[in-house]
């Protein structure tokens, strides 16, 4: 009687295992949808970007407003640059060259409070407070360094670079607004080189509240 019931006994087996795989494909899948969404949540609230490492672009412009106050409490320089890459040819993804720039990038920002963002698709922006002369030679620097990476590639790398004196008017809005206007100054006239500006003190008035 027990040989009888062997091939019912085998069929109820291969449905039973036939099930709990169906039911364990059906729990991973659930699970790796799960674990997509929580990693694009987690994204969405990190303030940097998963691509770069640099602050996206309202975290950077927050810690930009933070350190204009520090700026003008401390009455200290500031200097804001801007890094703008654009594809010579249709080849290669400006995507590539803005991770492997953020990499480079951010060895070069050491100090305190100095800070990389990822204010556009195309641009990486530096934040460094407290600067002083050297401000435009680290321009040049970086402008250099990047040049010297991207030799085989059929890129344009165009750098603009303001150092803010303390002032009344000195805010994230006003240095963002004046840096984009000199890069847009830069490449109409000067593309694929560095173009600096540093505020003198006719630039400004001495008037401002702590």
């Amino acid at each position: 009687m027990f040989q009888s019931l062997m091939p019912y006994l085998l069929a109820f087996l291969l449905c039973l295992s036939f099930g709990l795989g169906l039911y364990l494909w059906k729990l991973r899948q659930a699970f790796q949808a799960y674990r997509h969404w929580a990693e694009q949540e987690i994204a969405q609230l990190s303030p940097t970007d998963t691509q770069t490492g640099a602050l996206k672009a309202d975290p950077f412009l927050h810690q930009l407003e933070v350190e204009c106050r520090r700026a003008v409490r401390e009455f200290m320089p500031l200097t804001l640059m801007k890094v703008h890459f654009e594809l010579l040819h249709e080849a290669g993804e400006l995507s590539v060259f803005t991770q492997q720039s953020a990499a480079i990038l951010r060895q070069k920002l050491a100090r305190p409070g100095d800070q990389l963002g990822q204010v556009e698709a195309n641009g990486l922006a530096m934040l460094l407070p407290a600067t002083n002369a050297q401000a435009e030679s680290f321009a040049q620097h970086c402008h250099t360094h990047l040049k010297e990476v991207f030799a085989n590639a059929s890129v344009q790398i165009t750098l603009v670079a303001c150092t803010f004196q303390p002032s009344a008017n000195l805010n994230a809005v006003y240095a963002s607004e004046k840096l984009e206007a000199l890069l847009q100054e830069a490449l109409q006239s000067r593309a694929g080189e560095v173009h600096f500006h540093a505020e003198e003190i006719a630039d400004f008035s001495l008037t401002y509240t702590l």
